[in-house]
């Protein structure tokens, strides 16, 4: 069994790495890219959200199968929204072949792993990951992570309450990071590593747009964060000492978000909700009159009758000409000072996933062209647009991933494409259900 591993960069956009690199602000991963392998850009999951991507990754299958597609969630069977994690993802992690196979795997800080599930090997379960003695396995590993000063995230909702405290907060928490990560190499054994930097996500989210600004206050202070993290990178590539395969791989791109679309807005004046209050699968007078609820980022669920939501009226013959009418709707918005199209895509789950829990996917999927986002839960009456409080968010087609040989195939790489790659050139056989393709 050949070692592997893993190096997630989550949100490490490809078009930024490149630019990096010829900038020198990244010549140890340039030089890597000189001496072996290839830097690749990959598609992603629509919704793009990192618990959805992620577990792509990890599981090697689209949110269909796996059935995860966002942080919030309907219930199945009573359509309360609900915080989705780890034990409701419906496929095994594909790190279990590795046991199958007799190998061992660590597993640091990959989202949406929590709770930490027995494997044969160890765990530390990444973002969002409320407790850390749960997000540990087996139970001595987190005396271990204790002892090496290791940190779950920043503190806050995510790491994201304001720039200042990412600012304030993210050199600790990343040197951490890495701490742990240079004890997994050195320290552990293991046949399969996967070690995800959640930091470089926090950053972006608020000061992306300074890597470009060299007049911005915080230029030099992000162009100081890439330096470090390719100084890194260059140190695991010496840890490793071709000892085991690296890959890289990131969950998403980023873009300087433009605009925030505000969809209940929209489908208020499509008559499809109501326009008065918010959440209103949680107000059964404000979801008897709202025939389409919406979810982060771009999720539309129709209130169908006999359904799993509750206040369901919703007739089946209704069903095509509502999609329709948020499909044409959404395709028709454009920024206001550009004239640009904002959405990209518009699906229906059937032509969006497949898999055994479709039914529960949203009814439709929507995309937009990077600098546009969706948002939900906000109900201004003046518009259905806003400048957004972030400075950038997710992109679903530019993301990376690094392999450490030439790539061969010629469709497009997928998110769930990496970990079947990883396992089938460690020598694993790969299950027959997975939708991942091997890239080499």
């Amino acid at each position: 069994m050949k070692p592997a591993f893993v190096l997630g960069i989550d949100g490490l956009p490809f078009t930024l790495t490149h630019r990096l690199m010829d900038d020198g602000v990244m010549p140890n991963f340039a030089a890597l890219l000189e001496r072996s392998g290839q830097l690749s850009q990959l598609e992603v999951t629509v919704p793009d959200f990192s618990c959805v991507s992620w577990t792509s990754f990890y599981t090697g299958v689209n949110p269909g199968k796996h059935g995860i597609y966002g942080f919030v969630d309907f219930e199945p069977d009573t359509g309360e929204n609900y915080m989705p994690n780890g034990l409701h993802c419906q496929v095994p992690p594909l790190w279990h072949e590795v046991g199958a196979a007799g190998g061992r795997s660590v597993i640091l800080n990959l989202p949406n792993t929590y709770p930490a599930q027995p494997l044969r090997g160890k765990m530390v379960a990444g973002f969002i990951a409320p407790e850390f003695d749960k997000a540990c396995y087996p139970a001595t590993f987190a005396q271990t992570l204790r002892s090496l000063g290791y940190k779950m995230d920043l503190d806050g909702v995510g790491g994201l309450g304001s720039p200042e405290h990412v600012r304030e907060s993210i050199s600790a928490v990343f040197k951490a990071r890495k701490d742990a990560f240079r004890h997994v190499i050195k320290n552990e054994y293991w046949d399969l590593a996967v070690c995800v930097l959640t930091e470089t996500d926090r950053l972006q989210h608020f000061y992306l747009h300074a890597l470009s600004d060299s007049n911005h206050a915080m230029h030099a202070w992000t162009l100081n964060f890439y330096k470090e993290l390719d100084t890194f990178i260059g140190e695991v590539v010496e840890l490793l000492d071709g000892k085991a395969d690296l890959y890289m791989v990131s969950d998403h791109g980023f873009d300087v978000v433009k605009q925030e679309i505000l969809l209940e807005p929209l489908l208020s004046e499509l008559d499809l909700a109501s326009k008065q209050g918010y959440q209103h699968w949680g107000d059964p007078a404000l979801a008897k009159e709202t025939k389409v609820f919406t979810l982060d980022p771009g999720r539309f669920y129709i209130n169908r009758k006999n359904s799993r939501f509750a206040h369901g009226f919703v007739e089946e013959a209704e069903v095509p000409e509502i999609i329709d009418k948020i499909t044409q709707a959404l395709l028709a918005l454009c920024d206001d000072k550009t004239g640009e199209p904002i959405v990209s895509t518009v699906r229906t789950k059937q032509e969006g996933f497949h898999g055994d829990t479709l039914a529960y996917a949203p009814d439709i999927v929507a995309a937009t062209h990077p600098g546009y986002y969706f948002k939900g839960f906000r109900h201004p009456a003046e518009s259905k647009v806003r400048e957004s409080i972030w400075e950038a968010n997710h992109v679903w087609n530019d993301a990376i991933v690094y392999t450490p040989f030439k790539v061969t195939q010629n469709d497009q790489a997928k998110i769930w494409d990496v970990m079947p790659t990883v396992l089938h050139n460690m020598g694993i056989a790969l299950p027959d259900y997975i939708d991942g393709k091997v890239l080499s």
